[in-house]
């Protein structure tokens, strides 16, 4: 099926290849005698081809055939749809630009809000620290004194036991804090 230039009228006409106007003429067909075809002649021939025993389909018949397809009208653009459009376009390539460049993250902090989130930081630290070093303790000791004597292996790991459990729940919420 070849495409032909554009038509001034709104028909869609069809040179039938020799294997269709071969067909055609066999089958007696109204439409061979027709040097064009358009449209309602192959809606009727779709129909008469349906209720035929043959199983021919219309798309192989039309092979090689060449379509002559109508002109698309130009219509022209309106000038002020063409300048809202122009605005339109110029406010959505900003607005692009602002949020790439996202110019709220970008603003530069002052000397005083760096060293209060640094402060943050090494309280966290020291916080959790003296949390692992009180956590040992309580593991070494304190077990010590509500039990009675244990032997020195023993209160080592008890202290360990106790400092790495405070480690893990310090670390949950130090790391929930920062985020």
């Amino acid at each position: 099926m070849a495409l032909k230039g554009p038509l001034k009228d709104n028909l869609v006409r069809i040179e039938p290849a020799e294997r269709f106007k071969t067909y055609l003429k066999v089958n007696n067909f109204e439409e061979s005698s027709k040097a064009l075809l358009y449209v309602e002649d192959l809606i009727k021939i779709e129909e008469k081809l349906k209720i035929s025993k043959e199983r021919v389909f219309l798309h192989e018949l039309l092979e090689n055939s060449i379509i002559n397809l109508p002109e698309n009208p130009e219509i022209k653009r309106n000038s002020e749809l063409e300048k809202r459009c122009n605005i339109l376009r110029a406010n959505l390539l900003n607005m692009e630009y602002k949020n790439m460049m996202n110019i709220e993250d970008i603003r530069e902090k002052t000397l005083s809000e760096e060293l209060k989130e640094i402060n943050q930081y090494i309280l966290g630290a020291v916080q959790v620290f003296l949390s692992l070093i009180t956590g040992f303790v309580f593991g070494y000791y304190g077990i010590n004194l509500i039990i009675g004597y244990l032997e020195q292996e023993t209160k080592l790991l008890l202290g360990l036991v106790c400092s790495s459990v405070i480690f893990v729940a310090e670390m949950y919420f130090f790391i929930k804090k920062v985020r």
